[in-house]
């Protein structure tokens, strides 16, 4: 059982490997974020892939641009 204070520095270290240019890194940030793009991704009830792949890109490129500083 992780606590909230290990899930956070479990994230933060994900994070600051995701900044590095970390390919699995960024994927599991992906993962834990999948649910939402899905969500956001969605019209008229069906997933939209150009708006998908849009919020992919754009989730790519802030952990990229990201500073944990």
């Amino acid at each position: 059982m992780t606590t909230d204070t290990t899930a956070g520095i479990d994230f933060a270290n994900t994070l600051f490997k995701a900044t590095l240019g970390n390919s699995d890194a960024i994927g599991e940030i992906i993962r834990m974020y999948l649910p939402l793009i899905d969500h956001l991704s969605t019209v008229n009830g069906k997933i939209d892939e150009d708006m998908r792949q849009e919020l992919f890109l754009h989730l790519i490129r802030k952990i990229r641009k990201f500073s944990l500083l």
